[in-house]
């Protein structure tokens, strides 16, 4: 995780608040997070039912579950609005015909001017493979391997 190297993500979930983790798989990411910050709740989604039993397995195990929810769905479908705080991705494992409607849904579920990060380059983000998160306000320009930020 780079916390450290976005501060506006780092402090986001240290504050608490809602993570929204899409492609949770068996929630390497987000169970670490959640552990990290005790004051933090999450959604994990994730639309395999092998994985979600593993995910809430893991939870169990990690003594984090009762922090987090476990949705079984298609991130595309998700009706959330600006109710998260942070939100992580990993768009590697989302076919390039659901990418842009997948970050439109994790977009609306953002609280407005919240970080969103990304394992992968990100649609419309102007990102071509930072493995780092970043934050819509401009913090990419801070993240090596990045194209320059055009709101400089």
């Amino acid at each position: 995780m780079a916390y450290n190297a976005v501060p506006a993500y780092r402090d986001r979930p240290a504050a608490g608040g809602t993570l929204l983790d899409v492609g949770s798989g068996v929630g390497g990411a987000l169970l670490t997070t959640l552990t990290m910050f005790p004051q933090l709740r999450a959604v994990g989604v994730e639309r395999a039912d092998d994985i979600v039993r593993e995910l809430r397995r893991r939870a169990e195990a990690a003594g984090v579950a009762s922090r987090m929810e476990i949705r079984r769905a298609d991130a595309r479908e998700l009706s959330d609005e600006a109710v998260c705080e942070v939100a992580y991705r990993a768009q590697a494992l989302f076919p390039r015909v659901a990418r842009a409607s997948t970050l439109a849904a994790v977009r609306r579920a953002l609280v407005p001017g919240v970080a969103h990060g990304a394992r992968t380059d990100t649609v419309g983000s102007g990102h071509t493979g930072s493995k780092a998160p970043f934050s819509p306000r401009c913090a990419r320009r801070r993240i090596p391997r990045c194209p320059p930020c055009p709101h400089r």
